[in-house]
């Protein structure tokens, strides 16, 4: 797949007035990806960087709008313009916070209904980054997703050590799983004699199992 879309939030508080006030402005936008010509993984970031930056100067437009103007037949099974949500938080987390006498504090909750296919959460904090992965339970079990966020941090890996690489060579698989591909599951080398013809071979088959 060359054309990907993938959705994500953005906090859409731009204007200085909408600091100071309390409320939901989150807004979604829709990336949308050319993978096309197999780039490396520095002139794929580039064009993504470049395609963020023209969306973030529309991010006031409301996301049912976008929907309205493109898609055409809307099918209520699944998400309109994309399946796949990254979010990213990149707010360090304040605690306890103290409002003329009120004290507000996070409340934790765990979300029962996948909103979308999957859901990449990225967490910057004091020590990191931190991943979690949401997704529906009628698309995949939990060992898919494992293998997914394994082989995502492979991708990174390679990337890092390889960013002028073409996407498509870059490697996903850990050693084990390379060697199981390659040398386990493709070790297909067999001894045959060399004196009798493949002829010879199926009729001791017959013989040996009527």
């Amino acid at each position: 797949q060359v054309d990907i879309c993938v959705g994500t939030p953005i906090a859409n508080r731009t204007q200085e007035e909408l600091e100071g006030l309390i409320g939901f402005f989150v807004n979604t936008l829709a990336l949308r990806s050319d993978l096309s010509g197999n780039p490396s993984f520095n002139t794929l970031l580039s064009q993504i960087k470049e395609m963020t930056l023209q969306a973030y100067d529309h991010q006031q437009v409301p996301f049912e709008k976008v929907v309205d103007q493109v898609v055409v037949t809307r099918d209520m099974s699944t998400t309109p313009l994309f399946q796949v949500m990254f979010v990213l938080q990149n707010i360090p987390d304040q605690g306890e916070v103290s409002i003329e006498g009120m004290n507000l504090a996070p409340y934790d909750q765990e979300a029962s209904t996948s909103k979308f296919d999957l859901t990449m959460t990225s967490l910057e904090t004091t020590s990191g980054i931190s991943l979690s992965i949401e997704y529906c339970t009628d698309l995949y079990d939990q060992k898919t997703i494992e293998h997914m966020a394994v082989h995502y941090c492979e991708l990174l890996s390679s990337i890092v050590d390889n960013p002028d690489m073409a996407i498509g060579d870059l490697s996903m698989l850990t050693p084990k799983e390379e060697h199981q591909l390659l040398k386990v599951f493709n070790d297909t080398q067999v001894e045959y004699p060399k004196d009798k013809t493949v002829i010879d071979l199926f009729e001791e088959q017959v013989k040996n199992n009527p």
